[in-house]
């Protein structure tokens, strides 16, 4: 993603790295990039436990639909990108989709960055928790920067 929207030539931050309290034993060459989402506004974590002022990035997690949406509308549209108020009616399972992702999941799918995940009465399927794999994360990123030829 930072490449896709800096240029091939984007080089993440250099340490310290800390402002993510994940472990990152597993794969610490990720550490220096979820450090680059962060300072350019792409991404503000997954989680901050409650009784603490940490933030968590939640590297080794996989991810749901709804997060997506905000990548893929980012990459597209900038790192400051605010999407319209979501009509509340465009999907069947609208209610499943959590209050602050609803504008972003209807926004990305009127904007063909991610597909209905079925139908039901008619009407499409965000699907918000599904989980979005390499091969989606891809078809964003060529939709979102224009890559098709």
């Amino acid at each position: 993603m930072l490449r896709a929207s800096l240029g091939s030539a984007y080089i993440p931050p250099a340490e310290p790295w800390d402002t993510f309290a994940d472990d990152w034993s597993l794969g610490p060459w990720a550490e220096k990039w979820a450090e680059g989402m962060w300072a350019e506004g792409m991404t503000a974590g997954c989680q901050s436990p409650p009784e603490s002022p940490t933030k968590l990035f939640c590297p080794w997690d996989q991810l749901p639909r709804v997060q997506a949406a905000v990548f893929g509308l980012r990459m597209k549209y900038g790192m400051n990108y605010v999407p319209p108020t979501a009509s509340g009616t465009l999907f069947a399972d609208s209610t499943a989709i959590p209050g602050w992702g609803l504008n972003w999941s209807e926004e990305a799918y009127l904007d063909g960055l991610l597909p209905a995940c079925g139908t039901q009465n008619g009407k499409p399927l965000f699907c918000p928790s599904m989980l979005v794999d390499r091969a989606w994360a891809a078809y964003m990123i060529v939709i979102a920067k224009g890559l098709l030829p």
